[in-house]
């Protein structure tokens, strides 16, 4: 082989490790307040660059030969490497890599394909091309070796360059998004463990490599957990708390929910319930979930885990199977039928396999309600609108004899918070100047006549009386701007109706109370009488004012937490990610 070949084989190898560099530094970077778009803009030209080269190394090698070769290779490369930079943007360490597909073209993300592309991605046209004609035009004067050399040399360092400069002048138009927050979070947690922020083809292989290859826990590790299991099943059945149990399980899982919009003007039903001495009400509760926030949320709130990194990470591990409200009911009634009511497919954000894992035994989706003949309404995401939702719900449930456990999971208030014409809400709040938190009020205020409507058909039927209902949220608000930071706060409510006690007293203390995801679980089970032998969370619930204090969940972020938050946080990490309650079971 020639001394040129050699040489512009090297230049690929420069390249080449010069990209996997960049790659490998992404979780450095993450740490870093304004380097997501830095290492966007990196990603970009490094893709570009390493184009380039092979070009140059295929002209020197080939010559006019090679333009079949070049042609095909670029077919092929550009859209791998665009698809790799637009998992990186949208999705990163959130969702798994067969979840894109689902997405069609991220529709209900708020995001576009086109709003995810940057100005700077011409760069992934510019720099091949240029890199194509440059040779072509000069490759008479570049017969000799160093002059190649130089070229290719000169090549990577434009390129290198244009870095920081494309960096410098996006910066003044770059705002970090709430997710892009999320994700520095996550690589602050844990950045040795977390795979997917390297791109499309590294997920694609730690998910093809890991599928349902769930952690193998140590003796030591299986005891911790059985350990922390044990002393809170101690905890609650010495548990001075005493409860009229119910039969029946409604757990409304709204979307971007604030204890701030439960005021008398906007949601009038939600506010007078939870005003009512049997309601149990927990207005200051910190969302545990990250990224995929709504399978982080509806694992959280139904089984008391949450991942580390992302819940949505369960997913991962599809034969898995957790204790959950679901299954407690199960286990208590037989007969009781598990049912959960989505306004999206029910393969949208996987939820099926999440069904499986919470031991959900039907799963109604958007097409399984345009089949059932209701009349169907639709949101501007063109999901099930909560009328629609609500309305479904209720005849599923009129129509059961045995005992029940619903998971409700409703989609208006979903962002961005723009105007929606197909929401059936004529309210105006005069005093709301923000276009987006008026929008956010609207759609409360639907949700709130839903919630009313739901209520009533229980009581018309007769079952409202034995069903414990619980409304929480999933995670708080993606705040759009100053207006609704000043007007909603980051708690998400849980509320408990038909609580089976009196809760007057302790409510008045929870005002001050601040809360975690996680208590919901062991609360839920309390009020139902199912003290579980198998698991039964690893907190205290919500009745237990004094031990919830002293967790402090004001610092819940584990970055930032104390030691026995920590532990706790790593246990369930054990949990999520090893097979420690077995398989799901036909």
């Amino acid at each position: 082989m020639r001394r040129e070949e050699l040489v512009h084989l090297a230049l690929i190898f420069v390249a080449i490790a010069f990209f996997a560099a960049i790659e490998a530094l992404g979780p450095i970077l993450y740490i870093f307040e304004h380097s997501f778009l830095l290492l966007d803009v990196i990603r970009v030209a490094g893709h570009a660059l390493f184009h380039a080269t092979l070009i140059l190394a295929i002209c020197s090698i080939f010559g006019k030969r090679s333009i079949a070769i070049q042609m095909a290779l670029t077919t092929l490369y550009i859209p791998l490497a665009y698809a790799n930079l637009l998992y990186f943007r949208s999705f990163g360490i959130c969702f798994p890599f067969n979840m894109m597909l689902q997405f069609q073209q991220l529709k209900g993300l708020s995001q576009s394909i086109v709003e995810l592309m940057h100005g700077y991605d011409i760069l992934f046209l510019i720099v091949p091309i240029v890199a194509y004609l440059a040779y072509y035009k000069l490759k008479g004067r570049l017969t000799n070796f160093y002059y190649k050399l130089h070229f290719g040399t000169l090549a990577i360092a434009i390129g290198i360059t244009l870095c920081p400069v494309l960096y410098v002048i996006n910066y003044r138009d770059f705002k970090i998004t709430q997710l892009h927050k999320e994700i520095h979070q996550n690589y602050a947690m844990a950045p040795k463990r977390t795979y997917r922020g390297f791109g499309l083809l590294p997920s694609l292989s730690y998910q093809i490599w890991n599928a349902n290859k769930a952690q193998r826990l140590t003796d030591r590790e299986r005891d911790m957990i059985e350990s922390a299991i044990m002393a809170q099943r101690n905890t609650l059945k010495s548990s001075s708390v005493k409860v009229s149990p119910k039969t029946n399980c409604v757990i409304m899982l709204l979307e971007s929910f604030s204890s701030q919009a439960i005021q008398r003007e906007y949601m009038p039903t939600l506010y007078e319930l939870c005003n009512q001495k049997t309601t149990l009400y927990c207005p200051k509760v910190k969302q545990l979930t990250q990224g995929g926030k709504s399978i982080g949320g509806q694992l959280v709130v139904m089984t008391g885990l949450h991942g580390l990194r992302n819940s949505t990470f369960v997913t991962d591990f599809p034969n898995n199977r957790y204790p959950s409200i679901a299954t407690a009911l199960k286990g208590s009634s037989s007969d009781c039928s598990t049912l959960s009511v989505v306004s999206t497919d029910s393969n949208f954000w996987q939820q099926d396999v999440v069904n499986s894992q919470l031991g959900v035994e039907e799963l109604y989706g958007l097409k399984e309600i345009e089949q059932s003949g209701q009349n169907v309404r639709y949101n501007k995401h063109k999901w099930i609108d909560d009328a629609t939702l609500f309305d479904f719900s209720a005849k599923k449930i009129e129509s059961l004899d045995s005992p029940f456990c619903s998971l409700i999971v409703p989609s208006n208030m979903h962002s961005p918070y723009t105007y929606d014409s197909t929401i059936d809400c004529s309210a105006t709040f005069e005093g709301v100047a923000d276009k987006s938190l008026h929008e956010y009020l609207r759609r409360a205020k639907h949700l709130d006549e839903q919630i009313a409507m739901f209520i009533n058909r229980l009581k018309g039927c007769g079952k409202y009386d034995d069903t414990l209902i619980v409304v929480v949220s999933d995670h708080h608000v993606p705040m759009d701007n100053d207006a609704m930071q000043l007007a909603l706060s980051d708690y998400i409510p849980a509320i408990f109706i038909n609580a089976g006690m009196d809760c007057v007293e302790q409510n008045e203390r929870n005002k001050d109370v601040i809360f975690c995801h996680s208590q919901l679980y062991p609360t839920v089970l309390q009020l139902m009488g199912l003290i579980s032998e198998e698991y039964v969370g690893l907190f205290p619930p919500m009745t237990d004012i004094e031990a919830t204090v002293e967790f402090d969940f004001e610092r819940c972020d584990y970055a930032a937490t104390n030691d026995s938050l920590k532990e706790i946080y790593d246990l369930e990490e054990l949990i999520v990610r090893s097979s420690y309650f077995g398989t799901v079971r036909d």
